[in-house]
């Protein structure tokens, strides 16, 4: 090959380079950038659930509970009936996360009173404008080393019930079995 025709495949080659940098810089020059502003985004408002609770006693069979299974022996465990409501101001589900024992005065004989723990997870999930009871079995139980100091007593108890909003589909079981029951309360 010649050495002219060497330069021109070089030079040719140069202005090829040079004419798509041009065209690219001629291109760039009518990007043009718009900005979309959407508005409505934001959270939504999870109203509190409510709840209610009611002493049934142990159950005397197929959930049923006459006055003479209100009150325990030592040994003996009572069922809880308690009932959830979810505002219909709710968009979404209200989930039972947990219901553990709450804060109970002391006395006596407290300390041979044993609250159960119950974490339902997706069991039980309340759809919006609803209201749901369910029976938490052998909610609370008194030991087998009760003493005759806790004759005739009556054990106030509490539940604290923790929901989250959740879009999972309305679950509502009937009955709730104890997840664990908390170690023996402290002597006051």
């Amino acid at each position: 090959m010649s050495l002219n025709k060497k330069r021109l495949t070089v030079i040719g080659s140069g202005v090829a380079v040079a004419a798509l940098a041009i065209g690219g810089v001629a291109f760039a020059a009518f990007n043009q950038v718009a900005q979309a502003n959407p508005t409505g985004a934001g959270s939504e408002k999870f109203e509190a659930l409510t709840v209610n609770g009611q002493w049934l006693g142990r159950d005397a069979g197929n959930q049923t509970y006459s006055p003479g299974t209100k009150l325990l022996l030592p040994g003996e465990a009572g069922d809880v009936k308690i009932t959830f409501s979810n505002p219909g101001t709710n968009t979404v589900q209200g989930k039972v996360v947990s219901i553990t024992p709450g804060a109970t005065p002391t006395d006596g004989c407290t300390p041979s009173v044993e609250i159960a723990s119950y974490s339902p997870g997706s069991a039980l999930v309340l759809n919006k404008g609803t209201t749901v009871s369910v029976i938490l079995k052998n909610a609370v139980k008194l030991k087998e080393s009760a003493t005759a100091a806790c004759q005739g007593q009556s054990f106030p108890t509490a539940f604290d019930v923790k929901f989250e909003a959740t879009r999972d589909p309305a679950a509502n079981p009937q009955i709730l079995t104890p997840a664990a029951v908390p170690p023996p309360n402290p002597a006051p």
